[in-house]
């Protein structure tokens, strides 16, 4: 039991950080996106570019262009990148938070109650919390591949003169519902633990 508080409190102090740490880059993600977006309105109207092929692959996040000719590009490739900024601060905002429900789980194991009653239900708060974490991600990858095909125009991504192909890598890639699984059967452990500590100290 001691080592069980001692582990418990050292990765409660870690927690602890690491919510502080979440929190600061979260903001200057933020700020990075206000810059980028503020930069973007500013010369949006501006710039024409024309991107050169010959065989190039141009890697679009989910779908990968093959180029043949001179593209034209109309539209300023910084929404993306503000998009990657918004996703990002959203993520570690996120992070903070489950941090903060990680202190709230080891809080009682520090102080050797691993099975107190909080513990199941802020495990499956973490484990909600980390599937929105995998749906803001790939929410987030489709609609900054959206916003790069539009630079090039959805006429000119279907032309042959342009293109000579184009692949699609989108993949559903189920070992990022593995961490929020693992909470869900560990909230569902704990449950139980909690039932049995319940009915012991009603028998006694």
């Amino acid at each position: 039991m001691e080592k069980l508080k001692r582990t418990s409190k050292m990765l409660d102090g870690f927690a602890r950080v690491f919510r502080v740490i979440f929190i600061v880059f979260a903001i200057f993600l933020l700020a990075g996106a206000a810059v980028a977006a503020v930069h973007y309105f500013s010369v949006r109207d501006e710039l024409t570019a024309t991107l050169v092929g010959g065989d190039l692959r141009l890697n679009l996040g989910n779908v990968t262009l093959k180029l043949d000719h001179l593209v034209p590009i109309s539209g300023y490739p910084m929404v993306p990148i503000v998009i990657s900024f918004l996703s990002g601060a959203v993520m570690l905002a996120i992070a903070s938070v489950e941090a903060h429900i990680l202190h709230r789980i080891l809080s009682p194991m520090a102080q050797g109650r691993p099975f107190d009653t909080s513990v199941s239900a802020n495990l499956q708060k973490l484990g909600w919390l980390t599937l929105a974490q995998v749906v803001v991600y790939g929410l987030a990858e489709a609609i900054s591949t959206g916003m790069a095909l539009r630079l090039f125009g959805f006429g000119e991504f279907l032309n042959p003169e342009y293109v000579l192909g184009y692949t699609v890598n989108y993949r559903l890639e189920l070992a990022r519902f593995l961490v929020p699984a693992a909470l869900f059967l560990l909230s569902w452990i704990f449950r139980y633990g909690e039932e049995l500590q319940r009915q012991s100290d009603e028998t006694l």
